[in-house]
């Protein structure tokens, strides 16, 4: 059994995860089949890299798989993080990056196209950081990815659509934005975290 989508660091963990699920399955398949010996299971050994585990009995299985459990929880715990870098450094740069547009608009002489050029850089960086070091996902975490980021999209539209057209210039507008986008995003990321 090979658990391939989990993170580089939790390999350890996942190498006694897949003993001690073995163990288990073993015991399970010895109880139900007690006249077939199972060529992974020899009576009197003990679990090490180059034999064979015996079977567990019923405490021994039940702590297998308390153990089995909490290997799972930590390396679903780990499995956040990308995600939850990304979206507050998201809700940074697009912060600031409203803020920026809004000073370049007001500023005579000034292009817009500096800021844009630093904003779509920093966006590739967040976006190579999350498809480089996701490995896994916790239960669930598509769907609420999409509402993170339909949630963000909606205010990055709306607030550069308006401060473009109905308020253009308004330093105020771009200031609620700005916060909208911080508070958003953030409250994604410690939710997220809280998982």
């Amino acid at each position: 059994m090979h658990l391939q989508h989990l993170h580089r660091s939790a390999l350890p963990q996942t190498r006694m995860l897949e003993k001690a699920l073995l163990q288990v399955l073993a015991m399970m398949e010895n109880t139900c089949d007690s006249r077939e010996t199972h060529s992974l299971f020899r009576r009197g050994t003990t679990m090490n890299d180059t034999t064979t585990p015996s079977p567990p009995n019923a405490g021994e299985a039940r702590a297998l798989l308390d153990q089995a459990n909490q290997v799972g929880a930590s390396v679903r715990s780990g499995a956040s993080w990308p995600a939850i870098s990304f979206l507050l450094g998201l809700g940074a740069l697009s912060s600031m990056g409203i803020i920026a547009f809004t000073y370049a608009r007001l500023t005579p002489g000034v292009s817009v196209a500096l800021p844009v050029v630093f904003m779509g850089v920093w966006l590739l960086i967040l976006m190579s950081t999350v498809l480089f070091f996701t490995r896994s996902s916790k239960h669930g975490f598509g769907t609420r990815w999409g509402v993170y980021m339909g949630l963000w999209g909606a205010l990055w539209f709306a607030g550069m659509l308006l401060s473009g057209f109905s308020f253009q210039g308004e330093l105020w507008f771009a200031g609620l934005v700005a916060a909208l986008l911080t508070v958003s995003t953030t409250s994604c990321a410690w939710y997220e975290a809280r998982r």
